[in-house]
């Protein structure tokens, strides 16, 4: 793209791109351009580069306690453009902006942001249609372990939104020094949403599902409501209470019950006895219900065990 800026020394110039063409057998471009006289111009040339790469990771450090986290924002761009640039404007796509020499083949880091004391949670969290099974002929689930992040004011963040990158995470011990946890794509969360960030299964949490009864009671004509009573046998040997997160998506519980598909969407209500302790309304819409199970610290070797049952009615099937 040629594009004239302004007469340099003043003056009424009228200075118009005509047309551009690509000379045949040639690595190049040829612009016309008309002048209503003669005199010095200011122009601009932009062109696309193929092979210059930016992206964005992260460094979390987690407090020993894990209540809190340090999280380092680091711009990196690669070039294999196949050019040497200079002293070079890089800019994030928010804030300011790094003047810097890019090299021929070379990936450089920059550090845009370092923000301590970021409150975290620690959520374990299992459900059959979302994480799987450990173990699906037992009905034993697998139990994922995350960080969860908030981009807001009230947890020092939400200034801008995180972009995608990969996060690197560690962990404080007593004496201070740091051990690597493990890492996970972190994904593009907007002011006020949430970042998941993903540390292995939990090995002393325990998820057995098993769905028992179901009931038919006839509304008018071919309609039925269908009762379905989904019992969770959960343990936890942990030293620690702990609050279980369960996830059932009712669009595929309806499959396993032999009701919905068509692309038809299935009317379900939330039984009064079902036992769980609470509902997670943020997390929790038309196909997705969350709940929370609060589970005390083990009580000797076998841990601690405690059976919920989740009772959902699906209305208007036949």
């Amino acid at each position: 793209m040629f594009r004239v800026l302004g007469p340099i020394e003043g003056g009424d110039l009228d200075v118009k791109v005509l047309s551009v063409s690509y000379p045949p057998g040639e690595n190049a471009l040829l612009w016309q351009v008309f002048s209503s006289d003669s005199g010095s111009v200011r122009v601009r040339i932009s062109y696309l580069l193929s092979g210059l790469e930016k992206g964005f990771n992260y460094r979390a450090v987690v407090e020993h306690d894990e209540s809190a986290l340090t999280l380092s924002q680091f711009i990196r761009v690669k070039n294999f453009a196949g050019e040497w640039f200079g002293d070079s404007r890089i800019r994030a796509g928010y804030g300011g902006h790094f003047i810097k020499q890019i090299g021929l083949n070379k990936t450089k880091e920059m550090l845009l942001e370092k923000v301590s004391q970021i409150p975290i949670v620690k959520t374990y969290t299992a459900g059959a249609a979302v994480f799987g099974y450990l173990d699906q002929s037992k009905g034993k689930l697998n139990v994922p372990m995350h960080y969860v992040i908030v981009n807001d004011a009230a947890h020092n963040l939400g200034r801008t939104p995180l972009p995608q990158g990969k996060v690197r995470i560690f962990q404080k011990d007593a004496a201070d020094t740091t051990a690597f946890l493990g890492e996970d794509w972190g994904q593009f969360t907007p002011i006020d949403d949430r970042m998941h960030l993903y540390l292995g299964l939990a090995q002393d949490v325990t998820v057995r599902r098993t769905i028992g009864r179901q009931e038919r009671h006839r509304v008018a004509g071919d309609l039925k409501h269908l009762d379905v009573v989904i019992k969770y046998e959960i343990g936890n040997f942990k030293d620690s209470e702990i609050t279980l997160r369960i996830v059932e998506d009712l669009n595929r519980l309806g499959q396993e019950v032999g009701r919905g598909g068509g692309g038809r969407g299935l009317e379900w209500v939330l039984a009064e006895s079902t036992t769980f302790d609470r509902l997670e309304t943020v997390e929790t819409n038309a196909q997705h219900l969350t709940l929370l199970a609060d589970l005390p610290a083990r009580k000797g070797p076998k841990g601690t065990k405690i059976v919920h049952e989740l009772h959902i009615q699906f209305r208007n099937e036949w």
